[in-house]
């Protein structure tokens, strides 16, 4: 999967710690954050699955169960 359709962000996402949402500041769920660019010694940047494309997952895991 490419990163064509994430959203770039600089939250900080911890080794081992991504999955938590991304929001706005009113607290609106906008994404949900996934992987990260590093180099050996810093991270580079974030992504974030956007909050439309996890519940069009959503939707398909609770439909046909994959």
């Amino acid at each position: 999967m490419g990163i064509d359709n994430f959203i770039q962000t600089d939250a900080s996402i911890n080794l081992g710690n991504s999955g938590g949402h991304l929001s706005t500041r009113p607290a609106e769920v906008v994404g949900i954050q996934h992987r990260h660019l590093l180099t050996k010694r810093c991270w580079l940047i974030g992504f974030a699955i956007p909050i439309e494309m996890a519940k069009t997952v959503l939707a398909q895991l609770e439909a046909q169960g994959t």
